[in-house]
This record gives C-alpha cells, structure tokens and sequence, in this order.
C-alpha cells in the first residue's frame, strides 16, 4: 500500500501534507498498536480535526480567552475553589509557573495540552517535555505522544466498538461520558471519520 497516497484520501489533505505527516503517524500507530481499521479511521479523523487538517503541529496561539485559561492566575485560589474557581483549567493541566500555558500549548496532531499531559508523555517515551517543550515541534514526536495519548487513555477499544463520539468527549470534554453536545467541531469530527472510514473500506 502507498501509505503516503492513502493517507491523503483518508483525510482529504493535500499531497504535500501527506507527505511530512504519513510515515510518522503510521510509525506511531504501530508502535502504540493503533492497528484495526477501526481504530486507524477513528484516529486519522480526530487528529485531522485537532490539527486542522494536518495544517498545523502546535496550537496556534493569540491567546484566546479559552488559552488566557491555561495560565495559572495568581491573584486567585490555588487549588482553585467553588468560591473561587479562575484557576481551574490551570490546575487541570498542571500549568503552575507563569507562561505555562504557552509554553505547554496544544502539541502534535492530537494537541496534547499542559505541563502534567507533557511531564506524563515525555516519560513514556523517554524524553524531557517539559523541559524541552519545543521537542514536540518535530513531527516525529508530535505523531508519537497523540498515538501515546490514544493507549494512554484507552481509546482504541472505544474506536473498535464504534464510539466515536464518545472519543470526542474524552479528547476535546476530558471525559468520554461527558454531553457531547458540549464538544466543539463534533460535525468536521464526525464527517472525517465517514471519509477516513471509507478510505479504509469500512461503512
């Protein structure tokens, strides 16, 4: 199989995208045994979305009032309280010292987010994340920790048990049991499955 043609049918991107990005997300997915047609349709789609369209490796940064959230506010709680909760996202993602929350932006095709997510990938794969965030910037790396993040958190037995929609909870919610109604970009998520799915001859 031409890894590099089928991974631009599977996710629409254009021939120059496929061909950075095939070889390491296929690599990953067979290191951390992403290896049904299921679950390769499932990944292919979700990472596509989070990155755009494999457009981009790292979260592009403004900050938006959702990444304002990243950062550790020190003039409220910490831990954050039902009082007060300002800090709450920071505490989630282990965002302690000041620029954390760029420092540990959303990285690989996946957009592994926050210094605990980073500390936690960069000991499975033996490599310094947080002190060398900017690792991630390889796509090699990038590939690796989303198909990591996708075993780590048990994703492919939802993916070959066709909850798609439930993975989109656990990515983009935290929690695979969450409202889906509260997800973002459930329909471009959705839509990438049925055309990754299709590329790999599943209905």
């Amino acid at each position: 199989m031409d890894k590099t043609a089928f991974f631009q049918r599977a996710t629409a991107c254009t021939a120059a995208i496929a061909a950075a990005w095939a070889a390491p997300m296929f690599l990953a997915m067979a290191d951390w045994k992403i290896d049904t047609s299921a679950d390769q349709a499932a990944f292919l789609a979700q990472c596509g979305h989070e990155s755009a369209g494999f457009r981009y490796s790292a979260e592009v940064w403004g900050p938006i009032p959702a990444q304002v959230r990243y950062e550790r506010n020190f003039d409220a709680a910490w831990p954050p309280t039902a009082e007060d909760p300002r800090n709450r996202k920071a505490y989630e993602l282990g965002n302690v010292d000041a620029g954390d929350g760029r420092r540990f932006r959303g990285h690989g095709p996946i957009q592994l987010t926050g210094r605990s997510n980073y500390a936690m990938a960069g000991k499975a794969l033996g490599l310094d994340l947080v002190g060398h965030p900017e690792l991630l910037d390889d796509l090699d790396v990038g590939c690796m920790i989303s198909a990591w993040y996708w075993h780590q958190h048990g994703l492919s037995a939802l993916a070959n048990a066709g909850e798609f929609d439930r993975i989109t909870c656990a990515i983009n919610l935290g929690n695979p049991n969450a409202d889906i109604s509260r997800a973002n970009g459930v329909d471009d998520r959705r839509r990438r499955w049925v055309m990754a799915k299709a590329a790999l001859g599943l209905t």
